[in-house]
């Protein structure tokens, strides 16, 4: 696959084989660096050297498909955003061929839509100021590529309401967003996204984002956090767990005052009264 002078994708002729991943990594971070380098050449004058280009690579040819959606998937999200915003310095450099390959590699083995889109966004956004300065984008990539495809659904909607400032969201709200979701599964992912440190629970029934959740869902949407969020978050997860407290103490006194009752009335039973 090669890219037009507008940056553009146009198809060629391949003999598709079958491959390592390592092979496949190199190809795909070849296309991925000539399609930014397109892209971005013309307003900006970059010059990039594509790693591997010119070689003969081998590859099978379901993991060069999956590799054709990152592609494709990258190119959208190219076209969310101004080409000036790419940080041409670090187009260039030895971390962000890294963050090419990894990226490459670990979608040449996985069809998962989700995967795909989350990958691509977190590849062109690692270019943007200030996220290619933000440490830890291999780590969020190692989490991405390990997420169900229902995890990262849920991550989805979770970043859509940081986005909003909204710091807490509970199943109803999951559920209102996801509803082809039963219950069961939005509870067993949520526990998924917690285990991986993505999420923190509030109770059983309610979730936010941790500190590393926050800043993944940063570098996916290429968006900063809003001022404050983080006190906000905090005060509205102590009101919510102050509510919870106080709610169980009233059953819990409830409760005790319904023993007392039908201690007494038993009581009196026993007495013939």
């Amino acid at each position: 696959m090669q890219v037009d002078d507008n940056g553009n994708l146009k198809n060629t002729d391949t003999k598709l084989n079958l491959g390592n991943s390592g092979e496949i990594a190199l190809s795909g971070s070849a296309q991925v660096l000539t399609l930014l380098g397109a892209i971005c050449a013309a307003p900006l004058g970059v010059a990039l050297t594509a790693i591997g280009a010119g070689t003969t690579v081998i590859l099978s040819a379901w993991q060069i498909e999956q590799q054709k959606k990152l592609i494709e998937e990258i190119s959208k999200a190219l076209a969310s955003i101004d080409k000036a915003q790419l940080n041409k310095d670090f187009l260039e450099s030895s971390e962000f061929r890294e963050i090419v390959m990894r990226i490459c590699n670990d979608a040449s083995l996985t069809a998962s839509p989700y995967k795909h889109s989350a990958l691509a966004k977190g590849l062109v956004h690692s270019a943007i100021y200030p996220q290619n300065e933000m440490t830890g984008k291999l780590i969020f990539i190692r989490i991405v590529s390990q997420m169900s495809d229902e995890e990262l659904r849920i991550l989805e909607v979770m970043q859509n309401a940081w986005e909003d400032n909204v710091p807490i969201l509970g199943e109803n709200d999951l559920q209102g967003s996801l509803k082809d979701l039963e219950l069961g599964q939005i509870q067993v992912s949520c526990d998924g996204l917690i285990q991986q440190r993505v999420l923190e629970p509030i109770n059983s029934e309610a979730w936010s984002l941790s500190i590393l959740g926050r800043k993944l869902v940063a570098w996916l949407s290429g968006k900063q956090e809003q001022e404050n969020f983080e006190v906000f978050q905090k005060s509205c997860i102590a009101q919510l767990k102050k509510a919870i407290d106080s709610d169980r103490e009233a059953i819990i006194s409830e409760a005790l005052i319904r023993g007392s009752r039908e201690q007494a009335r038993q009581a009196l039973q026993r007495a013939g009264l």
